[in-house]
């Protein structure tokens, strides 16, 4: 069994309360506390992900975390309220995959010495990701249903972004500096200079929607023939686009391979894909919903 994201995350949260010297309550669930340590650890990960994010953004990103931290709470509570069990081969496989990971057995052995976490903490944790998985597998995964019309139907639904479409476009970034409302203010200078009539400096670039960083193609392939873009905050710096030309395509078969998750795969295979990924999402969230209705859980972040 794939060991998933929160394994990691999990253990950055544990070295992270170990070097803590402060470490308060901040949410009881059934009589089991979730820490600030937990939380700052997880969040410190997440940051480091998706650089950038501060404010509001950063807020709800932190409240998000602990709301994932009860739900993780509850699931493992239930599975061990249902009995259900790790075996030992099964804990030394995701140990293995851990330690594989970090470079093997000594390199992890070494990193938990140093940030004061025992490898009995480590099994523990890991014990509860397992557990989780396997009720959720049950509960939540297995009743997750697709039909081929469903595919078909989102398929004819969003045809017209289905396409081999190409963008020609330029871009102007102005890099994020201390005052960062005042380096947003500059983009949007620019902007406005870019709407009037002053040409963009610069090469364009044509590109295909798979060949750009996802957040900008987000952008310029929501653009129409010569529309000048708001400042667009990416990790890096604030962005304004011009788009020159837009090649339209042919549109792609179900049949057709596309990108996805870094593999080639029939398009039919990635809308499967998504669709199960979304009705699970929802089949997860009624899951704890219903968890957290027959739970006692204290909540002093919301205080």
């Amino acid at each position: 069994m794939k060991m998933s994201l929160i394994i990691l995350l999990a253990l950055g949260a544990a070295l992270y309360a170990a070097e803590t010297p402060v470490d308060r309550i901040i949410a009881v669930v059934n009589d089991e506390i979730i820490t600030s340590g937990e939380l700052e650890g997880i969040f410190s990960q997440a940051v480091k992900m998706k650089p950038g994010v501060s404010g509001e953004q950063a807020a709800k990103m932190k409240k998000d975390i602990l709301n994932d931290l009860i739900a993780s709470r509850l699931i493992v509570q239930e599975a061990k309220k249902l009995n259900y069990e790790v075996s030992k081969g099964e804990l030394d496989g995701a140990l293995d995959q851990i330690k594989s990971q970090n470079g093997g057995r000594e390199n992890l052995a070494r990193l938990l010495a140093q940030e004061g976490m025992t490898s009995e903490e480590l099994s523990a944790r890991i014990k509860d990701n397992l557990l989780s998985e396997k009720l959720i597998n049950d509960s939540v995964r297995r009743e997750v249903r697709l039909d081929p019309k469903d595919y078909q139907e989102l398929y004819e639904k969003n045809k017209s972004q289905f396409t081999e479409n190409k963008v020609t476009f330029k871009r102007a970034k102005v890099p994020i500096g201390a005052d960062e409302a005042k380096t947003k203010a500059d983009a949007a200078e620019l902007s406005a200079k870019y709407r009037a009539g002053t040409e963009m400096e610069g090469e364009a670039s044509t590109m295909m929607k798979e060949d750009l960083n996802p957040d900008m193609a987000a952008v310029v392939f929501a653009m129409k023939e010569g529309e000048v873009s708001d400042p667009v905050k990416l990790s890096d710096g604030f962005y304004v686009f011009k788009v020159t030309k837009i090649d339209a395509g042919k549109v792609l078969s179900l049949d057709d391979k596309v990108d996805f998750q870094g593999q080639k795969v029939e398009l039919r295979e990635k809308l499967k894909a998504i669709l199960f990924q979304d009705r699970f999402i929802k089949k997860r969230n009624e899951f704890v919903a219903k968890l957290r209705a027959g739970a006692v859980i204290e909540n002093r972040q919301e205080k």
